[in-house]
């Protein structure tokens, strides 16, 4: 049925700018908009079904809010686009802005948006590219003019990546101070120095890029056994241009894929030049590697703690570094599969119920903030960007659940699971000043009838669920019982389930493959 509703809406929009004042173009919208909410009635008629017959086979499980907790970053959950593909979410028009105010926790804070990916070391700024690589690209005025309409309408601040494989920092310092002037006061958070060098290695083909203000030093096979040292030696360059030229600009780095103690170490020593934050990027799996690795991508995986508590475990040595030498630490490159992801698994309902909990688990290890790294039209994206319009996947959900959950002055707050065998489900609860969240979620397939204790809540609580027809679903998808359209906006009518406290607890049947976040008032 979403294939069906985006056929009836390429349609409509293939009709040209005029398309929307003819009937039969009226009628094929108003027939995509009846597509996506007939499937939000079937989901809910489904989940009625569901919900009934996991009651009779549901296992027992119980959950209990313990006293420790930790705060959240109110802009925690940030964005990250290629540098190339900025237009291309423009594109989107209000449509963007939409999704973008869906994934805004109800704080309002400003959503990171890094600008950069691999892209950032393809990019040449006022330089020419008549002997460029074919993969340059080179932004100019309209460029800019996107970034610093898109930030000021949606509320964003950037953090720009610069190339650093050109070896460069006078071209790096003119388009970090051509940025500063695009965006509005404050909107240029921070600058990446690079984007995953400790990778250059084997991206020989990096050596090409040359421009008259590369450094004459630069041997031409750089790439070649390029090491940390190296790329240390670089960013200390690059920081003392930047410094010069964009003063007070945090810097960030080194935006590598893994932070090994040669990487670590090579903060030493730089002073007052030092990156405020430690960057590093996470997948929880990835396309490139062979079908025959255990991180090639399956739903399995997604399923599996080493895709979410096993991701977050790997960080926590570097984010303790981070940490006590005074730095924050983020992942400002975070999805599913890397690559591009494969259709099946990058754009399934695995990945809904796998994004909060990822988000929970860095969380709990000290990560102070994420990007997900969004592309324009690759299936790993939680949306398609469309002209005039965005195609919603699974993942999204997951998205906005978790942004929905952070209210000001939210914290993490511990807890403590008993599960009967057979079971797979974690459970995350965040506390505020004006509630109790606790997100329970079922990666297995087994339904669970959970007791869920909290000593700082009375009376009725509210549930909330997100489900699909099956773990591997592409659509379908539902959250309090709606859809979210090509249009940005929520359809179809909430269906949200309220419950009473019995014995000190409150009891949540929780269907296979699925998660349902209970909502408590503080009293």
């Amino acid at each position: 049925m979403r294939a069906t509703a985006r056929v009836l809406y390429g349609r409509l929009m293939r009709g040209g700018p005029r398309a929307s004042h003819r009937p039969g173009a009226l009628a094929g919208l108003v027939q995509a908009v009846g597509v996506m909410v007939l499937c939000a009635l079937v989901a809910a008629g489904a989940s009625v079904a569901s919900l009934k017959r996991a009651r009779d086979q549901a296992l027992p499980a119980a959950v209990t809010l313990t006293g420790d907790s930790r705060t959240i970053p109110a802009s925690f959950l940030g964005l990250s686009v290629e540098m190339g593909e900025l237009a291309s979410f423009t594109r989107a028009g209000a449509a963007l802005d939409r999704v973008l105010s869906l994934l805004r926790t109800p704080s309002g804070s400003p959503i990171l948006l890094r600008v950069g990916g691999r892209s950032a070391d393809e990019t040449y700024w006022n330089a020419s590219t008549a002997d460029a690589p074919r993969w340059v690209f080179a932004p100019g005025a309209e460029w800019l003019a996107q970034l610093g309409s898109l930030v000021r309408r949606d509320n964003l601040r950037v953090t720009l990546a610069l190339n650093v494989a050109v070896h460069s920092p006078l071209m790096a310092s003119e388009f970090a101070r051509a940025v500063l002037g695009a965006l509005p006061a404050g909107g240029l958070a921070g600058l990446a120095v690079g984007n995953e060098p400790d990778m250059f290695r084997w991206q020989t083909s990096l050596d090409e890029e040359r421009v008259p203000s590369t450094t004459a030093s630069t041997p031409l096979d750089w790439a070649r056994g390029y090491s940390a040292a190296d790329y240390w030696r670089d960013y200390r360059s690059y920081a003392r241009a930047l410094a010069a030229s964009v003063p007070g600009i945090p810097l960030v780095g080194p935006e590598a894929t893994g932070l090994t103690p040669g990487w670590l170490a090579g903060v030493a020593g730089l002073g007052g030049l030092a990156p405020s934050s430690l960057t590093v990027h996470r997948y929880a799996s990835s396309k490139c590697w062979s079908q025959a690795s255990p991180a090639y991508p399956s739903i399995s995986l997604l399923a599996s703690e080493r895709a979410s508590a096993g991701l977050a475990a790997g960080l926590r040595s570097s984010i303790e570094f981070a940490h006590r030498r005074g730095m924050s630490f983020r992942v400002t490159e975070l999805n599913s599969v890397s690559c591009g992801g494969n259709a099946g698994v990058a754009d399934s309902f695995a990945t809904a119920l796998w994004a909060p909990d990822v988000l929970f688990e860095l969380i709990r290890a000290g990560v102070d903030g994420t990007n997900w790294h969004i592309r324009a039209d690759m299936v790993n994206a939680p949306f398609e960007v469309l002209a005039g319009a965005i195609e919603p996947r699974p993942e999204l959900y997951g998205l906005v659940l978790f942004a929905q959950m952070i209210d000001p002055g939210a914290r993490l707050v511990g807890v403590r699971i008993v599960a009967a065998g057979g079971l797979h489900i974690k459970a995350w609860a965040v506390r505020s000043p004006t509630r109790t969240e606790v997100l329970l979620v079922n990666k297995g397939p087994r339904a669970a009838d959970v007791s869920l204790y909290c000593r700082r809540t009375r009376g009725r609580a509210w549930i909330e669920r997100l489900l699909a027809p099956s773990i591997g679903a592409t659509g379908g998808v539902t959250l309090g019982g709606r859809t979210i359209g090509f249009d940005g906006r929520w359809h179809g009518r909430g269906v949200t389930a309220s419950i009473e406290p019995s014995g000190g607890r409150y009891r949540v049947v929780l269907p296979g493959y699925s998660a349902a976040l209970t909502v408590m008032p503080a009293r």
